[in-house]
């Protein structure tokens, strides 16, 4: 019987402490053609629980005696009693972990499990509040057991990045800055979990408008990221081309080809390039929705005002007087590509926004209805939003 095979494959890595083996028989795998899965349908707890117990050596015979609840209650439909068996059987795995470090890929895998559990609940709207509360509960538990201790501190990274995961998948954040704070050396951790990390260490900068904290662990995520995980650059990237074009750091059409981005920032950053106004805000309503769900709206909104900027600076290249900019055309093109007709006021209300954030350098004069820029740098190249 394929549940019985599998609880001897367990005893037998059990006693010769086979770590990774022992993490692989402990994965929650539903697969519809998996032999076990068809015998869950006709067993009961009752005889997996005496199986298990017959089967399965210390110390993992009641943490086995769990996962195979689990997975038995998961087979029937039964969501959020198998989350809670499953997080049964990380409590048990912890009253044993310390006194047994091989065990530790198995707690992992376990972790990760339990995380896959909460996204496969709010993915299918099954008591989604109350089992993201518990996972995020049990998970933090798992990480303070193993970042209290040195041996095993090497994986705390690991139940961090489930933590934070489920965190942003449930917009529950008040403590995620905590989880980063707790861990400051992540350089001896395996590459993927340091893309993890720095790659929502950057999504949360984005959230505290931290931009150049952003970008910087953005940008560690994106250069760690091996070139054969396309899918996983290409999300990094989604959070990166937005801090990076609020400093004038233009994406190539190449780089947004290549990661399938052309259509979500083409049209964008083309009137970034251009100072197309009316080809900025019809792109940015047709994407809004996606940005907003990412979080990167409100950034992705600010490249509004580069947009203006090379628009004044085209202007001002085929029309400024003596480094004086008449208004008037500014006016003229603003009103003909909104397609309604700008006031005075509202124009130079305009430019002395770009000045004052200094993305010109220069005085709007309203009595005149003139801007003045600076000699030496009209349209500086260094700028923050």
């Amino acid at each position: 019987m394929a549940l019985a095979q599998s609880m001897r494959i367990l005893a037998q890595c059990i006693g010769v402490k086979d770590e990774d083996r022992i993490a692989r028989e402990m994965t929650l795998d539903l697969s519809p053609d998996a032999p076990i899965v068809h015998q869950l349908f006709t067993t009961n707890l009752a005889w997996l629980n005496k199986t298990t117990s017959n089967l399965v050596p210390a110390p993992l015979t009641e943490a086995a005696k769990c996962f195979y609840k689990s997975l038995f209650l998961l087979v029937k439909g039964s969501l959020e009693e198998a989350v809670a068996a499953h997080i049964d059987m990380t409590t048990k795995l912890r009253e044993v972990l310390l006194e047994n470090t091989w065990l530790l890929p198995a707690y992992c895998r376990a972790g990760r499990d339990l995380r896959r559990l909460c996204l496969k609940a709010i993915n299918e709207d099954i008591a989604v509040a109350q089992i993201s509360t518990t996972v995020i509960d049990a998970l933090t538990k798992m990480f303070k057991t193993i970042n209290g201790e040195p041996a095993l501190k090497i994986k705390a990274v690991h139940f961090v990045n489930d933590l934070v995961r489920v965190q942003f998948k449930t917009n529950n954040l008040l403590l995620t800055a905590n989880l980063f704070a707790a861990l400051r050396d992540i350089g001896k951790t395996a590459k993927a979990e340091q893309v993890t990390f720095n790659f929502y260490s950057g999504r949360l900068a984005i959230l505290k408008d931290d931009l150049s904290g952003a970008e910087m662990k953005l940008e560690s995520a994106l250069k760690i990221c091996p070139a054969w995980a396309q899918r996983q650059r290409r999300q990094i990237l989604c959070f990166l081309i937005p801090v990076r074009v609020l400093q004038a750091r233009l994406p190539s059409k190449q780089l947004l080809v290549k990661y399938g981005l052309d259509g979500l920032f083409g049209d964008l950053v083309d009137s970034v390039r251009t100072g197309d106004i009316q080809r900025f805000e019809r792109a940015l309503t047709l994407r809004e929705r996606g940005f907003m769900r990412n979080g990167t709206y409100l950034i992705v909104e600010k490249w509004g005002s580069l947009v203006l900027r090379r628009l004044v600076q085209r202007i001002f290249w085929l029309k400024h007087e003596q480094y004086r900019l008449k208004l008037a055309h500014v006016r003229k093109a603003l009103s003909w590509q909104r397609g309604e007709e700008l006031s005075q006021g509202e124009v130079q209300s305009i430019v002395a926004g770009l000045c004052s954030r200094k993305l010109i350098q220069g005085t709007v004069f309203p009595s005149h209805d003139l801007c003045s820029l600076s000699k030496k740098e009209p349209f500086p190249k260094n700028f923050s939003l």
